[in-house]
């Protein structure tokens, strides 16, 4: 990667301690990033079909192909933009996603929904700033939103680990 320099924060794996177990966040590799931006670009389509689903026999093909339309142009936005993926990465369900991807690599047996368990919303802020430490995206000791002390019920451990 001539020209890119990862921050020697990414090199190591993050250890957190959440209710009593131990999980080792792992830096998000190229293959993580690209199946994040696969998930977002799909994320209107999926939203979508749950409109369409909740519709039903109410849907006609004019509301349809409307929405699909709208679909389409959401995910361009994520597919051509870096801030239209950062806008969906940095919602909850984002966050949650890629703490999964995450987690994956060390414990192979989770999924998205135990990822989201670990999550809530006064502890979302603590988890994206240490997703984006373990990754290099930013320094450990810069100043960033959410880096306050996790509340009780946030992982309450946080050690690197090689």
């Amino acid at each position: 990667m001539a020209g890119t320099k990862m921050s020697d924060a990414a090199k190591a794996a993050l250890v957190i301690e959440h209710e009593g177990e131990e999980y080792i966040l792992s830096p998000l590799e190229i293959g993580d990033l690209a199946a994040a931006q696969r998930w977002a670009e799909e994320k209107p389509f999926t939203a979508m079909l749950r409109r369409l689903d909740i519709l039903g026999e109410r849907c006609t093909t004019e509301i349809a192909l409307k929405m699909y339309d709208e679909a389409v142009k959401k995910s361009d936005l994520v597919s051509n933009s870096g801030e239209g993926m950062g806008t969906v990465l940095a919602s909850m369900e984002g966050v949650i996603y890629l703490l999964y991807l995450s987690l994956r690599h060390k414990h192979p047996q989770m999924t998205v929904k135990a990822a989201g368990a670990m999550v809530d919303i006064a502890t979302l802020g603590e988890w994206q700033n240490r997703l984006d430490r373990v990754s290099g995206f930013n320094e450990p000791d810069e100043e960033t939103p959410g880096s306050d002390p996790p509340p009780q019920s946030a992982p309450t451990t946080a050690t690197s680990s090689a």
